[in-house]
């Protein structure tokens, strides 16, 4: 079983990579000349997928957890709002920050976070 869902969590990386390339291609060579893409936006929303996607990975036992759910959606929601700051057209932050600075540290303190949610049974009790 575990081989299984390791195939299938396989190809569903392997979609995602093929999914991002295409993008990327397109983007290579259908835009037009001189039209520039909001650079720091794309860095907001590459940046939340890494960490929340290795979060929600991470919590996977988690997943039935409505309390989950709803800490993982308060977490992006002060995400986006502190790191919008950040890429305002006067105050540009380089990509390397995102990468080996405030990712490390953003899931450091939202594992920590989640790690405090109450884990529940299938049947709603509480397990303790």
């Amino acid at each position: 079983m575990r081989y299984a869902r390791r195939i299938r969590d396989l190809l569903v990386e392997i979609l995602i990579a093929a999914v991002l390339v295409t993008s990327f291609l397109i983007y290579l060579f259908q835009h037009p000349k001189g039209v520039s893409l909001p650079w720091e936006w794309i860095k907001l929303v590459v940046n939340a997928t890494i960490v929340f996607g290795f979060l929600i990975a991470w919590f996977r036992e988690f997943w039935r957890n409505y309390v989950f759910w709803v800490t993982v959606a308060l977490l992006l929601l002060c995400h986006v709002f502190l790191l919008s700051f950040f890429v305002r057209p006067n105050y540009v932050l380089p990509g390397g920050y995102y990468a080996l600075l405030i990712n490390p540290i953003e899931l450091v303190v939202f594992a920590k976070i989640l790690r405090r949610i109450p884990q529940t049974r299938a049947t709603g009790g509480r397990v303790d």
